[in-house]
């Protein structure tokens, strides 16, 4: 199921966290400190480690120094602003996976969302996403069913949806099991644009 992202104010920073392996890099460094360009190859191959290196050098997340010991090496570690995104990261995903901020799929969520599938794109600007409710109460006939992010005042995201006039339902649980929500959240987590997520 693929789900294509926009966002509402794409800035360089969240540009280069979209790129696949750029967040493992920085959790990588942020866990492992200063670190040879070949210790990187344990999260990536040397090509995307060779196109991400200068983006995220670019974008002040990361510092390169070349080093001249016989042969040439690259010693790489995050910057303060690096450092301050990957801990962002990293809490964004530790709070995915704690049992205060999770969206638990409930046990038979199989069963739930047999009938479940994404129809169209994740879009901040118009803040929703549509899921088609296949053979709608057994009658043979699908709806589409609009789910919508919502942000109070505080900061906090959470799902609202407009067939069932609720923030916790199948729809809604649903549309948090989706990886594209689950990787927008961290990332506007760790930008500091949310402050949380609730159901």
């Amino acid at each position: 199921m693929l789900f294509q992202m926009s966002y509402l104010n794409m800035d360089k920073d969240e540009d280069i966290l979209s790129h696949k392996y750029a967040t493992t890099i920085l959790l990588y460094l942020l866990d492992n400190g200063s670190s040879k360009k070949t210790d990187l190859q344990q999260v990536s191959t040397m090509h995307t480690i060779d196109k991400l290196l200068p983006l995220l050098e670019n974008s002040g997340l990361i510092s390169i120094e070349e080093q001249r010991l016989g042969r040439r090496i690259y010693a790489i570690q995050l910057t303060d602003k690096g450092k301050r995104i990957a801990e962002g990261l990293k809490k964004a995903e530790q709070a995915v996976y704690s049992q205060e901020d999770l969206h638990a799929l409930p046990p038979n969520y199989t069963d739930q969302f047999k009938n479940l599938s994404a129809v169209t794109h994740l879009n901040v600007l118009d803040d929703r996403i549509a899921i088609r409710d296949l053979n709608y109460g057994g009658a043979g006939h699908d709806r589409i069913v609009f789910v919508y992010l919502k942000l109070n005042g505080n900061n906090i995201i959470r799902l609202w949806c407009e067939v069932d006039k609720v923030f916790d339902c199948v729809h809604t649980k649903y549309a948090w099991s989706l990886p594209d929500v689950q990787a927008m959240t961290q990332i506007q987590y760790a930008k500091g644009n949310i402050n949380r997520v609730q159901k």
